[in-house]
């Protein structure tokens, strides 16, 4: 076992962290559909008039795998699936693994995402374990 503070965020080599990738590693029809946070969250907010409007969804947060709301209304991971990712459109273009029934070592992340550790794209793992998507969903060179 390895703790390292990762940009002030101790994390321990054999307990899975956050998974991160980017969303370029990534099979293209997995980006398909998913929950947008962003509109969902616009769309509560104008339930109650009656215009019509339109979104446009750039930039925004996606929700991706295995999810369910809690008893707040809240999205959490649902272990009976197979993964929960967070996908940042954009700017970021990245996905986090925040759960998954799969794993793989990687190397803690940068600055961006302190207690997060780089999902590897190539067969060199790094020291820490991390939750990653299933290998269907990863481009593999």
């Amino acid at each position: 076992m390895t703790m390292k503070n990762n940009w002030g965020v101790w994390i321990d080599s054999e307990i899975p962290s956050a998974g991160v990738i980017s969303a370029n590693k990534v099979n293209m029809e997995f980006l398909d559909g998913g929950i947008c946070l962003d509109c969902e969250k616009i769309w509560e907010e104008r339930s109650d008039e009656d215009e019509e409007f339109e979104v446009e969804c750039f930039d925004h947060t996606f929700l991706y795998g295995d999810w369910k709301k809690d008893e707040n209304g809240k999205y959490i991971h649902d272990e009976d699936g197979e993964f929960a990712a967070i996908y940042t459109q954009g700017s970021f273009n990245d996905i986090t693994v925040v759960w998954s029934k799969f794993t793989t070592r990687g190397t803690p992340c940068s600055p961006c995402a302190p207690s997060c550790v780089s999902i590897p794209d190539d067969e060199e793992p790094g020291e820490f374990l991390c939750y990653t998507l299933p290998d269907y969903l990863l481009e593999r060179e």
